[in-house]
C-alpha cells in the first residue's frame, strides 16, 4: 500500500462512524444478490434459480449493508480520485446516487484550469473532507505555485443551508484574495453542494517562514454567520513542482503606441504544472494604469507553439488579476493555459498582443458642456465628440453623441466626465435635486460614460448611435473634469519566446 493508499484509508477509517449512509446505496445494496443471481441464470442457460444461492441472499444483504457504510465514508474522502483517475470516474456513474457528485467534481477541476496537471497525475496536496452537522466539507484541488495557492471549498448538504461558509488559508494571516461561488448544484430532492473556487496571493515573507519549518499539513479556517472551524489538510512540500523560467528581455516598442506608456518589455516566462506565466516589464506616466484583458476575450492577449496550438489567458487568476498593472513593482503578470510543463514538446512559443487598455487615476482635462446649444464639439485627449441633442430625464441630462466613422466599431469612448469634488459637494446640499432623484438609483450606472444607445421595446443597441449621461441639477452649462477610462490602443505585436 503506498503513502496516498495509506492516507485515503486513514481517512474512511476516521470518517466511518459519522457519515449517514444513502438510502440510494442501501437500495443498490439489497438488489445485488438478486442481479447476481440473474446473471449466474443467464449465463448458465438455466431457468430455475439457485435454490442453495437463494438461501445465502438475507446474510449477504447484511454484510454489504455493512460494507455500504464504510462505501459511504469512502466516497466523501475519495472525491479526488474521480479526477485523476477517468476509468474509476466512469465506474462510479453506474451506482444509484453517485452520478451527480462525481459530474461537479470533474467540472469544478475543468473550471479552475488546473484539469490538465491532474490529467498528468499531478496532485501534490490531496483532498479532504469533514462531516460536521449534517453537512459535509470538502478542501479539494488544492495547488500552492510561487506565492500563489489555489483550493476549492464544497459544501453539501440540505437545500437552503450551504451558502454561507467561507474559507481562508490560517496559516497566512496576511494573504489577500477571494472567491467565486458557483450556483449551487442539486444532487437530491433534498440536498445540493455549493463550490467556491479560491484565490490566494501569500505573502513571500510568511511564505518563506512557513515552508523553512517543512509542515506536514496546511491549515484552513472555515467561517459560517455563527460559527468558525478548522480543517488541515496533509502537506509535504517535497511533492511540489518548481516551475522552470527564461529570461527574455525583449522591447515591446509599446512607447511608439502612447504617450503614457513609457517603457514595455517581456522580462522573462516560467512554465509551471498549471500554467504558463509571462512577466512583462512596464514603466508609465504618474497617475496611470495599464490593462491586457478588457473587452472581448479574442481580443485578450494568447500564446502559440510552433504547430499553432492556442494557449489562452488565464480568468482563473485572482488576486493577481491577470492582465493589470502593479504599479508598485511595475510589472504585468499573464498567465496562460494549458501549460506545456509536462508535455515538453513545444521548442518556442510565441506572445501575441493584440491590444492594451489604459486607464488614468486622476483627470487631468476640463471640458464645457452646454444644454441649450447645438450641435457642440468636444475636443480631449485627441478625441472629438459632437453633442446633437439633450433631454431632461430623472434628474439628468441625457446627451446624443456623434462619434467619428473610424470609431463606431468601438462601444467605448475611451473617456469618463467627473465632477469636481467641490462641485459635487454643492450638489449633494441642493435639497431640490435631491427629492428629484430620491429612489432613481439607476440613473448613476452610467453616469459620465459615453454610451451605446438602445431602444426601448424591443431593448436593442441601435448601431452607430451613442448617448452621455449626466446626472446633475438643472442649469444651462457645466465644467467636467475628464479623464482616460479603458482606452483601447490596438497593438498587433508578435514576440518570440525563447
Amino acid at each position: 500500500m503506498n503513502r496516498q493508499d495509506k492516507q485515503i484509508t486513514a481517512n474512511v477509517e476516521q470518517a466511518f462512524q459519522s457519515i449517514a449512509v444513502p438510502q440510494s446505496l442501501l437500495d443498490f445494496v439489497d438488489q445485488v444478490p438478486d442481479l447476481y443471481d440473474q446473471q449466474q441464470i443467464h449465463k448458465s442457460g438455466s431457468s430455475q434459480p439457485n435454490v442453495e444461492r437463494k438461501s445465502t441472499i438475507p446474510r449477504k444483504r447484511m454484510i454489504l449493508r455493512r460494507i455500504a457504510g464504510g462505501c459511504a465514508a469512502g466516497l466523501v474522502i475519495f472525491i479526488g480520485s474521480v479526477l485523476y483517475s477517468p476509468s474509476f470516474a466512469a465506474y462510479t456513474k453506474n451506482i444509484p446516487g453517485l452520478t451527480t457528485p462525481v459530474e461537479w467534481l470533474q467540472q469544478t477541476a475543468k473550471n479552475i484550469g488546473i484539469q490538465n496537471a491532474k490529467e498528468h497525475g499531478y496532485t501534490p496536496i490531496h483532498p479532504v473532507s469533514m462531516n460536521k452537522e449534517g453537512r459535509i466539507f470538502t478542501i479539494d484541488n488544492i495547488y500552492l505555485e510561487d506565492d500563489r495557492l489555489r483550493f476549492t471549498l464544497a459544501v453539501q448538504g440540505p437545500k437552503g443551508a450551504t451558502q454561507k461558509f467561507g474559507a481562508d488559508p490560517a496559516d497566512f494571516p496576511d494573504a489577500t484574495g477571494s472567491g467565486d461561488a458557483e450556483k449551487p448544484k442539486k444532487i437530491s430532492d433534498t440536498e445540493e453542494v455549493q463550490i467556491t473556487q479560491y484565490r490566494f496571493g501569500l505573502p513571500q515573507k510568511q511564505l518563506e517562514e512557513f515552508l523553512i519549518k517543512k509542515p506536514t499539513k496546511l491549515t484552513f479556517r472555515i467561517g459560517g454567520i455563527y460559527e468558525s472551524f478548522i480543517m488541515t489538510v496533509p502537506f509535504d512540500q517535497t511533492r511540489l513542482k518548481a516551475g522552470e523560467e527564461t529570461t527574455v528581455d525583449a522591447d515591446l516598442g509599446l512607447q511608439q503606441k502612447d504617450p503614457a506608456i513609457e517603457y514595455a518589455a517581456v522580462k522573462s516566462f516560467s512554465i509551471d504544472p498549471t500554467r504558463i506565466k509571462v512577466n512583462l516589464d512596464i514603466k508609465l506616466k504618474p497617475s496611470y494604469q495599464i490593462d491586457f484583458r478588457r473587452g472581448l476575450e479574442e481580443d485578450w492577449p494568447y500564446l502559440t507553439d510552433e504547430q499553432g496550438k492556442k494557449y489562452v489567458l488565464n480568468r482563473d487568476s485572482f488576486p493577481y488579476q491577470s492582465g493589470l498593472y502593479d504599479s508598485s513593482s511595475g510589472t504585468v503578470s499573464l498567465d496562460f493555459i494549458p501549460s506545456v510543463y509536462f508535455d515538453k514538446q513545444p521548442k518556442q512559443l510565441t506572445l501575441h498582443l493584440k491590444k492594451v487598455w489604459l486607464t488614468e487615476t486622476k483627470a487631468s482635462e476640463t471640458v464645457k458642456i452646454s444644454t441649450v446649444h447645438f450641435p457642440q464639439t468636444i475636443r480631449t485627449y485627441g478625441k472629438t465628440y459632437t453633442l446633437t441633442s439633450a433631454k431632461r430625464q430623472d434628474g439628468s441630462w441625457i446627451f446624443d453623441v456623434k462619434k467619428p466613422a473610424h470609431s463606431l466599431s468601438n462601444t467605448s469612448a475611451g473617456i469618463t466626465f467627473e465632477w469636481p469634488p467641490e462641485v459635487r459637494q454643492q450638489m449633494e446640499e441642493n435639497k431640490e435635486w435631491k427629492n428629484e432623484i430620491k429612489g432613481k438609483k439607476h440613473i448613476f450606472n452610467n453616469d459620465g460614460c459615453i454610451t451605446p444607445k438602445y431602444t426601448l421595446n424591443p431593448y436593442k443597441e441601435i448601431p452607430g448611435q451613442f448617448e452621455l449621461t449626466v446626472v446633475a441639477p438643472k442649469q444651462d452649462t457645466y465644467t467636467l473634469n475628464v479623464r482616460r477610462y479603458a482606452d483601447e490602443i490596438p497593438l498587433d505585436i508578435h514576440i518570440p519566446l525563447k
